[in-house]
């Protein structure tokens, strides 16, 4: 999944919840919606292409550095 498409994803799920707040729901009802949108239209293909975008960084050990060399952590 690359930039574009998680840029589409966000786009979708951020119009779902406006409608949702305009027909006076909550907006996960918007966001479920978006994602079955989504999901029917082809967008995202598969349940690995989710679990891709949970999963840590691992390419690289920034994050872990930056974590312990600031004191500060990641927060």
């Amino acid at each position: 999944m690359d930039f574009v498409q998680i840029a589409f994803l966000l786009v979708v799920a951020a119009l779902g919840g406006i409608l949702a707040k305009l027909v006076k729901q909550p907006l996960i009802i918007g966001y479920v919606f978006a994602g079955l949108a989504l999901s029917l239209f082809g967008i995202i293909g598969s349940p690995e292409e989710i679990s891709a975008l949970g999963s840590n960084c691992r390419a690289c050990d920034h994050c872990l550095n930056y974590k312990w060399s600031s004191g500060k952590g990641l927060i």
